[in-house]
């Protein structure tokens, strides 16, 4: 969008906004602080989202952009930032709204660990908040009185702000789900940020009111305890199981009332959790009481001025903002950075005596350009191909080949090296659902194989217990050949 100026302005305008700032970009959009000003010295600031110059031929995108706009005019409630306007410019949309003066949730955890100090009750309050804003949005209803039934989809710490009042807002329904939508979101598609994806999101693209509850409860347990519960967003298989240090055994001082919250957000399945984000939010309430009351909002407020003595200095992003370029597809801010990738270490199955030939050590050095802006260039020269590309690559056959190595272990009867190759696959960065449907299928094989070795094992000291349990096993698992084989063995006198 080209940023217009006439004589008498003082800047770059989108429509009948004054531009001050750039807050944000990204794939689809720009967001700008901008301000309005009418008669008698009135002004008021606001946000501008404005759908990026390349997709001025995109009619899904355009349509995508107007579905947020209208469905975000619809949630007139105080925990999700209000959609003002849409409006378009030089033929790009923009979306003119509410202006939520404080930090994100990502930047206040930023600070607190800074300063050494997490407080539980200001996230509950603040999670409280959103889950609210959550249940208003799945709850939402057209003019026909239709729910809409609107799921986030993005529910991560840079989508919730604070505002220094002491309210938290719930921001970005790019990516939303609902009833009625005109545009159709991709169903096969995985939307939202990696880490706070549900189990059932990552392996069958499921998205519900739950999935939004799964991944509040993922920024719970991250503002509560400074750290996410895994270390990498490529542990795959082990949020698929729900594999994760419960805060307690992370903080032995931890409230269990507020852990039970966290897991049950948090829980496998989808019908553990929460049956919607009213009772998570009373849930929180109930918590708060017992700890010294509610936190209200001069309280909360207080904190962010504690926080953020500064102001908007500590929490404003800071962009470069061109009044002769700005939003103009044909003139582009690009920030490069050196892309360093270090060599990856011996393989888990070198250690274990076992050649792959598709993993070896990998030392790529990429040599970026600093900080470069290009002005005026209509058509720029293509980006290298991205490195993640080569990466998936190379992940996936690594993945395979785990998977094979998982798999003959198995049918040779070592659960033991079975469950090693298996375990390696937790560190590889692929996002298959069938494939990751197999390696569970094979860990439900191998845990099974291993109780046979146990029974086995226990026929040597107790044959008759060995019998009791090998005849209840097999009752459990009448297809099974081995355990079968193993029943018929015990048997014999």
């Amino acid at each position: 969008m080209q940023g217009s100026a006439s004589p008498s302005s003082d800047g770059p305008h989108i429509g009948r906004y004054q531009v001050l700032a750039k807050l944000g970009e990204g794939g689809m959009a720009e967001v700008f602080l901008a301000e309005v000003r009418g008669t008698q010295g009135f002004t008021r600031k606001v946000v501008i989202k404005t759908l990026r110059a390349e997709h001025q031929g995109d009619a899904q995108q355009q349509s995508m952009f107007a579905d947020e706009a209208r469905v975000g005019a619809r949630m007139d409630y105080p925990h999700i930032a209000r959609v003002l306007e849409l409006g378009e410019q030089n033929g790009l949309p923009y979306m003119v709204q509410e202006y939520v003066e404080g930090p994100s949730l990502g930047t206040l955890l930023t600070r607190q660990r800074e300063r050494g100090r997490i407080d539980l009750r200001m996230g509950a309050r603040i999670i409280a908040d959103v889950a609210r804003a959550l249940h208003h949005a799945y709850h939402l209803t057209d003019d026909e009185g239709r729910l809409l039934k609107v799921v986030h989809r993005d529910i991560s710490p840079g989508n919730i702000l604070v505002a220094k009042q002491g309210v938290a807002k719930l921001i970005d329904f790019g990516v939303a789900r609902f009833e009625h939508r005109e545009t159709k979101t991709e169903g096969d598609l995985l939307k939202g940020k990696l880490s706070y994806l549900a189990p059932e999101t990552l392996s069958h693209a499921l998205v519900s009111h739950q999935t939004d509850l799964y991944a509040l409860g993922v920024v719970l347990y991250t503002l509560t305890l400074g750290e996410p519960p895994w270390t990498s967003s490529k542990q795959i298989g082990r949020r698929m199981r729900g594999e994760f240090d419960p805060p307690s055994k992370l903080m032995a001082s931890f409230p269990p009332e507020l852990e039970a919250i966290i897991l049950r957000c948090m829980a496998v399945d989808p019908t553990e959790r929460f049956p919607d984000a009213r009772l998570l939010a009373q849930s929180l309430d109930a918590w708060l009481l017992t700890t010294g009351g509610p936190v209200g909002n001069p309280e909360l407020s207080a904190f962010i001025a504690e926080l953020f003595p500064e102001g908007a200095e500590g929490w404003q992003p800071q962009y470069d903002l061109d009044p002769n370029t700005m939003g103009n597809g044909s003139a582009t801010y690009v920030a490069r950075r050196p892309i360093t990738r270090l060599a990856r270490g011996p393989s888990p199955i070198v250690v274990w005596g076992a050649a792959l030939a598709s993993v070896a050590v990998l030392s790529v050095l990429i040599a970026g350009l600093a900080g470069v802006v290009i002005y005026n260039q209509p058509e720029p020269e293509p980006e290298p191909e991205p490195l993640i590309d080569l990466e998936t690559a190379r992940a996936r056959a690594d993945f395979l080949t785990y998977l094979q190595l998982a798999a003959d272990a198995a049918d040779r009867g070592d659960p033991r090296l079975a469950s090693r190759h298996l375990s390696a696959l937790d560190e590889l960065d692929v996002l298959d659902p069938e494939l990751h449907l197999q390696v569970e299928g094979l860990r439900a094989k191998v845990a099974l194989l291993t109780q046979v070795k146990q029974i086995e094992a226990l026929a040597d000291t107790d044959p008759g217990e060995a019998l009791r349990i090998a005849k209840r096993l097999a009752a459990e698992h009448a297809d099974d050949g081995r355990v079968q084989e193993l029943l018929e063995q015990l048997s014999t006198p």
